[in-house]
């Protein structure tokens, strides 16, 4: 059973021999189309088998199909092109109502066709989680691309990339886990990329054609210019970040210390002292990049760093030839990130520095270890 279709009674079935999409009408729940049935037309007729060594795709740096019999095992069937497609609000009225029929679109990016063979729980019965890893590399053989992903059984999947690279994180009151995804970011320039998709030691790959759609050509000046911008911004976002989770570990050091039990009992009491100076300090510093995180009502009268650095950010990817405006707020952004920086290092190093040499002369009480009574 291909996975994402329902368990429903077909109660019709059409073919589209052009576009090899497949239509069906379902008891109750309306029509549903597949698109391009090429990849079950070959596996109904044995032209399709399960790939060993990576003999079925192109040479290239990376891998092919390292499944094993009888194991987990990830086999990509069909790759199809990805298209850079550029939507736009249909002519007509703005709003459509009640009557008017919609569908949704394509899915957008190149469309991956893959055979997962998974595992069920010895005692349970139940099928366990596939954790897998996606990566993208271009041509050069350069990673451009990682993200996590999973499937909930054995099964044939339709799954599609996004045709994007790696992006950057923001500074942000949430701190991420050492094993979160790294955030999507611009989009790919056209060309070939592989594809790797694997799990421990099963792992298999496959060349995607990305290419812009008809009627549309590709500003590779442009382009070039705009990735230029984006990985200026990238070092002075990864630089504001960095300085804002500073701010986080100092917060939570003060409250950790100031806690603590220690030999000298004036100690607390001089560390109580500095706490709140200490904390209103690191919250009105990071009043300069953003509101606090439970803060609900809404604000528009003061620009804060973030909003410096979204900007700058956002006029960069919606231009394909960045211009005057996009530098202009380029280099607002680097203004801003340097001034709040270095108040953040000014306070670091004073007031910050001052509690940690106040709690580096203290001795912490001994920690109670009798027993055997």
């Amino acid at each position: 059973k291909w996975k994402g279709f329902p368990s429903v009674p077909v109660a019709d079935m059409k073919s589209q021999s052009r576009e090899r999409d497949l239509v069906l009408g379902t008891f109750g729940r309306g029509i549903w189309v597949f698109d391009d049935i090429a990849v079950l037309r070959k596996l109904t007729q044995g032209g399709l088998s399960v790939s060993t060594g990576g003999n079925n795709y192109l040479a290239g740096p990376l891998v092919g199909s390292t499944n094993l019999v009888g194991s987990v095992n990830i086999d990509i069937l069909h790759a199809g092109d990805g298209v850079l497609a550029r939507y736009r609000q249909p002519s007509g009225a703005r709003f459509a109502a009640d009557e008017a029929w919609s569908a949704a679109n394509k899915p957008y990016g190149a469309q991956i066709d893959v055979k997962i063979g998974a595992e069920k729980d010895a005692a349970s019965g139940e099928w366990k989680k596939l954790d897998c890893v996606g990566k993208v590399y271009n041509e050069a053989g350069t990673l451009i691309r990682t993200h996590k992903f999973s499937f909930d059984s054995s099964g044939y999947y339709r799954v599609p990339y996004r045709m994007v690279e790696d992006g950057f994180r923001w500074p942000s009151h949430h701190t991420p886990k050492p094993d979160d995804g790294i955030p999507s970011g611009r989009t790919v320039a056209p060309g070939k990329y592989k594809l790797v998709i694997s799990s421990g030691k099963a792992a298999d790959s496959v060349w995607i054609q990305v290419r812009m759609p008809q009627g549309f050509s590709y500003n590779a000046q442009g382009d070039a210019k705009q990735r230029e911008m984006l990985d200026t911004l990238k070092k002075t976002v990864e630089r504001a970040r960095l300085a804002f989770e500073g701010l986080k570990d100092a917060e939570k050091a003060v409250g950790l210390w100031v806690n603590q039990k220690y030999l000298n009992d004036s100690a607390s009491a001089k560390l109580r002292k500095l706490e709140k100076p200490l904390m209103d300090s690191i919250a009105a510093l990071k009043l300069l990049y953003m509101l606090p995180a439970d803060f609900r009502p809404y604000e528009e009268a003061t620009i804060r760093l973030m909003d410096h650095l979204q900007t700058a950010n956002g006029l960069i990817e919606s231009n394909e030839m960045p211009g005057e405006n996009c530098l202009v707020a380029l280099k607002t952004a680097q203004k801003e990130t340097d001034l709040v920086v270095k108040r953040i290092n000014a306070f670091m190093a004073k007031d910050y520095a001052a509690f940690v040499k106040v709690v580096n002369g203290e001795t912490l009480s001994p920690i109670f270890d009798k027993y055997g009574w």
